[in-house]
């Protein structure tokens, strides 16, 4: 019996922590097991190991948007959200291309079919800005005769590929494009941004089913109880969807059916609806409201259950006065005001309070704006934030209207950066001088207020290998 006792007094301490953690796992199972087992991932995020990518930080308390219950990853959600974009891009390593038996040793190697292979979350100090979790070298694992197949890259390291190539979408990147337009000049003659022609295609696309006229002040349409709002009816007569016979009652009405014919007859009282959601704007910007969900600004209204993001909650710092504030369509644009270019500079540095942002004004691309709005410009020549961010893309013909729609997800250009390469800077700019100055980050930052300095290895390599051909 002495011999237990003096042997239990020895280890005592050692017994103690093994209780202490028995008690402590007991209690940590009793917590997560629900979620575990499926009742509610959710509960799971105080678990995290770190925050999420640059891309996901908004969403990141709903953690069933991309694991199933027990923490797997559902690669189909990846997909879900991505999915218009790879193909938009015409992505270069698409699934489908892994598929072929050929393939399988490349896929012992690194399985590439998985998203989560390159972008696995909550990686402290691992993740970039683009999500991506993976070793730069990785491209070794299939491209390691690169040497021997393009002589340009022998002295290039596998950890540079990423300076030249993109994974997804290499379309600015290719040969045959840089080829196509390596020796412009730094800046065009003329610009040639699209102009916006919303209101021709909405035209013909509704005006065989209503009256889309012009309407005046006197036709306002809301309840007569509310006539004396006079102020928010002048602004509405002034603007482009009064021009395009939008009344009152086309979105502050809880009814769904709309006028076909100029009317002036004032709205029933009980169906007007002060503030209109979203879903008012998509009836007739579809497209447009599609972009902005899929962005930074709206991807948390896409979630059902989330509610709109607020400035603070931004990766990128913003002006704090902002803060609180919910985003919405009506953020930006005020649906009884003209649509000038002002929205594109002031709406954005309003909230933006980053270096790019601030040093916009004194860049070349403000001080343009600057002389337009001053008249010291031609009409068009002055560049905003939106004509960067908010590119105006031509789509299919509608209606035999060439739609050049406006891309309401300014992410859409941001990663990698070279996709803003086709859809913006080639509009204004030659293609070496534009790649030169976007894969500068410090140019970019300080929002090109010189020209670039130096020269991207893509367009470096493109040259030797044309040399050696002459």
């Amino acid at each position: 019996m002495d011999v237990i006792i003096v042997w239990i007094a020895k280890r005592w301490s050692k017994l103690l922590l093994w209780l202490g953690w028995m008690v402590l796992t007991a209690a940590i199972v009793g917590l997560y097991l629900p979620a575990i087992q499926g009742k509610n991932i959710n509960d799971l995020q105080s678990l995290q190991p770190d925050s999420a990518s640059y891309g996901h930080h908004q969403i990141i308390e709903q953690c069933d948007l991309c694991h199933v219950p027990g923490g797997e990853i559902k690669e189909k959600a990846c997909q879900g959200c991505h999915k218009a974009e790879l193909k938009r891009g015409k992505d270069s390593h698409a699934v489908r291309k892994f598929l072929d038996p050929r393939n399988a040793s490349r896929l012992e190697k690194i399985d590439v079919r998985k998203c989560s292979m390159c972008h696995s979350e909550h990686r402290p100090g691992v993740l970039d800005k683009g999500g991506v979790s993976i070793a730069n070298d990785s491209c070794i694992h299939c491209h390691d005769a690169i040497a021997q197949e393009r002589p340009t890259h022998k002295s290039i390291g596998f950890d540079r590929c990423v300076d030249c190539h993109n994974y997804h979408d290499n379309r600015a990147l290719h040969e045959k494009f840089l080829a196509k337009h390596l020796d412009e000049p730094d800046t065009r003659s003329e610009a040639t941004v699209p102009d916006r022609n919303y209101l021709e295609l909405f035209k013909k696309s509704f005006g065989r089913k209503r009256d889309i006229s012009e309407l005046n002040a006197e036709d306002a349409d809301q309840p007569a109880e509310l006539k004396d709002v006079q102020a928010s009816i002048e602004e509405w007569a002034r603007s482009r969807h009064a021009a395009a016979g939008v009344n009152c009652s086309d979105c502050h009405s809880s009814s769904k059916k709309r006028s076909r014919t100029k009317s002036t007859t004032p709205m029933d009282a009980a169906k007007w609806v002060a503030q209109p959601e979203r879903t008012v704007c998509r009836s007739c910007h579809r497209s447009q409201v599609k972009g902005f969900l899929t962005s930074h600004h709206g991807m948390r209204n896409a979630v059902e259950g989330m509610s709109p993001l607020t400035p603070e909650q931004a990766v990128l710092p913003m002006k704090s006065e902002r803060h609180g504030e919910e985003i919405d369509c009506a953020t930006c644009h005020d649906a009884h005001g003209r649509i000038t270019p002002e929205i594109g500079v002031d709406t954005c540095l309003t909230c933006h309070d980053d270096d790019h942002s601030r040093a916009y004004l004194a860049s070349p691309h403000g001080r343009l704006w600057s002389q337009e709005q001053a008249g010291q410009g031609a009409p068009g020549t002055g560049v905003t934030c939106a004509t960067c961010h908010f590119p105006r893309v031509p789509q299919r013909k509608r209606r035999g209207v060439v739609h050049n729609l406006v891309q309401h997800n300014p992410s859409g250009t941001l990663r990698p950066w070279s996709k803003m390469v086709r859809e913006v800077c080639l509009e204004c700019h030659g293609l070496g001088f534009s790649m030169n100055a976007l894969f500068d980050q410090q140019l970019a930052a300080d929002n090109f207020n010189r020209a670039p300095g130096s020269v991207q290895k893509s367009l470096d390599l493109l040259k030797q290998k044309q040399n050696q051909k002459r």
